[in-house]
Formats: structure tokens, C-alpha cells, sequence
């Protein structure tokens, strides 16, 4: 009769083998994800020009939106096209320049400034945006978001600007 505690040699072969299987498994899952945190990194770090440059262009545009503000808010009749102009030209940067390059926080400010401008739009299509007021209001605060969000680009770019030249210096 065999007992309990009496092991063979094969039962011993077997733990040993599975516990060896472990400790390779563990090794090669550290190993991978190793890898592929380096060359997450190299990634990040071969993108840092191209996301200079989406900044500096994004930055660029909406400043100019600031200086097309002040001609296109004197006729009333003409703010909505103008609004309608921005807000798609917003969309379809989005869609054509991968914005997520430049960072989420960036992409957030932008969608508030679309958000903003489509609310004033809907406010206008309502008849609930009637005096000079509310849209030298709305001049102001869209005016306000879009600097925010340069001064955030530029932040951004001196950076990445300080963390390339750092490592290929």
C-alpha cells in the first residue's frame, strides 16, 4: 500500500517541471513587458517633432481665430457663418491632423471651445441671443478659452522642445 506521504519520483519530476514552468513564465511576461515598455518610450519619443509641430500649428490657428473675431463679430447676421465656418474647421482638424498627438488635456480645451461656439450657435438659432451684449459676452469668452488654450500649446512645446533637445543634445 502506498502512502500519502510516500512521493514517487515521478510525482516529484512533475512539481518540479511545473514550478519551473512558473518561474520561466514569470521571467518571460517580465521580460515582454519590458520590451514593450521600451519601445513605447522610443515611440513617444521618435513623435515628439511631429507633436511640436501639430502644437505649433493648432496654436497658430486659433490665435488667428481670436483676430477674425473682431471683424466678424461687428454684423450680427454674419456670426453665425462665422461660427459655422470655425466650428467645422475645428471638425475637420480633428479628423485630418490626429489632435490626440498633442496631448488629452489639449484635446479637452478644444472640444470646450467647440462645445462653446456650437452652444452660442444653438442660443442664436433659438432667438435667445438678442442684444449686443450677449455676444460681446461670448466675443470675450470664446476669446478667453482660445487663449487659454495657446498658452497651454505653448507650454506644451517648450516641453517637449526641452525633452528632445535633452536627449539628442
Amino acid at each position: 500500500m502506498i502512502e500519502f506521504y510516500d512521493w514517487k519520483d515521478s510525482i516529484v519530476a512533475a512539481i518540479i517541471a511545473f514550478v519551473g514552468a512558473i518561474i520561466g513564465g514569470t521571467i518571460t511576461l517580465i521580460g515582454v513587458n519590458k520590451t514593450l515598455k521600451d519601445s513605447q518610450q522610443k515611440e513617444k519619443l521618435n513623435n515628439i517633432p511631429e507633436r511640436i509641430y501639430v502644437i505649433k500649428n493648432e496654436s497658430a490657428y486659433m490665435f488667428n481665430i481670436t483676430l477674425e473675431i473682431d471683424t466678424n463679430f461687428e454684423d450680427k447676421e454674419e456670426v453665425n457663418k462665422f461660427l459655422e465656418k470655425i466650428y467645422f474647421q475645428m471638425e475637420e482638424r480633428l479628423l485630418e491632423k490626429n489632435i490626440l498627438i498633442i496631448g488629452s488635456d489639449l484635446y479637452k480645451e478644444y472640444n470646450k471651445i467647440q462645445d462653446l461656439i456650437r452652444g452660442f450657435m444653438v442660443k442664436i438659432r433659438l432667438g435667445k441671443v438678442g442684444n449686443d451684449l450677449d455676444y460681446q459676452k461670448f466675443g470675450v469668452e470664446l476669446i478667453s478659452k482660445i487663449l487659454e488654450f495657446t498658452n497651454m500649446c505653448g507650454v506644451r512645446r517648450r516641453r517637449l522642445e526641452d525633452q528632445y533637445y535633452r536627449l539628442y543634445k
